[in-house]
């Protein structure tokens, strides 16, 4: 429910983020083609990139929620089953060692892993993004300083719009996978009843 919570105020970021972007490129459109294509052409190649990195990164995120909850049912055991641990030496290790061990090992991996698979979708990202500007302002394109300096102006003030909406994705992914397991935790109670 956190996470689920978590994730809403980034809603409507990502759909006032997403429509500067869309104006910023309908703007170098209207002032230059050529920059209005380059940019449109940038945007799809570093969303591409960022998409290829964040499906693996909501994968890893996926499996640490599951192994989260493995380990929420694990201390719910512990704390139900304290008596039986006091008197039962060999179950005790079994629990507290082997098994809470391993799922928190295995949680903490997967979450590092999704998260710095993000990283790197929004360092790629910039990549694109820094690339375009040395084309448009030391490349071959021949296009006049005015336009140059005002659309590398725009692309800046554009380029935050764009990394507020990658910021939040993330969060958003850890909320959708959130939602989905609370959706399988009601499924299975309607069922059950």
């Amino acid at each position: 429910v956190v996470l689920v919570a978590n994730a809403l105020p980034g809603i409507p970021l990502v759909i006032a983020g997403a429509a500067f972007v869309t104006v910023t490129l309908v703007y170098l459109l209207v002032v230059s083609p050529l920059v209005g294509l380059a940019t449109a052409i940038a945007i799809a190649l570093g969303v591409a990139l960022y998409l290829a990195w964040s499906v693996r990164g909501t994968r890893h995120l996926t499996a640490a929620r599951i192994e989260q909850d493995a380990l929420f049912t694990a201390f719910k055991e512990v704390t139900e089953g304290v008596k039986e641990l006091k008197l039962n030496a060999e179950r005790r290790r079994l629990i507290a060692g082997r098994m809470l061990d391993r799922t928190a090992e295995v949680h903490r991996r997967e979450s590092v892993t999704g998260l710095t698979l993000f990283l790197g979708a929004g360092a790629s990202g910039q990549l694109v993004f820094y690339a375009l500007l040395g084309v448009l302002m030391f490349g071959p394109l021949g296009l006049p300083w005015e336009v140059v300096s005002g659309t590398v102006l725009v692309l800046l003030f554009a380029v935050s719009s764009l990394d507020a909406v990658l910021t939040w994705v993330p969060t958003l992914a850890k909320g959708a996978v959130a939602l989905e397991g609370m959706r399988g935790r009601a499924a299975a109670l309607s069922e059950g009843v």
